[in-house]
């Protein structure tokens, strides 16, 4: 998923592993610089059947 991202000159500014209730198995949670790489990143990473909660 990095890989995915970095490959489509997407920056990571912070990423981990989110374990709660809500999510029982853990979600990567990934932070991006600015809102353009964020809309960018879920279009792409739906585009090969990631699932993508957004907050």
């Amino acid at each position: 998923m990095a890989t995915l991202l970095a490959s489509n000159s997407i920056n990571i500014k912070n990423i981990g592993i989110v374990h709660n209730r809500e999510f029982e198995d853990g979600v990567l949670h990934i932070e991006l610089y600015d809102q353009a790489s964020l809309d960018t990143a879920v279009t792409l990473l739906k585009k090969y059947h990631y699932t993508v909660y957004k907050r």
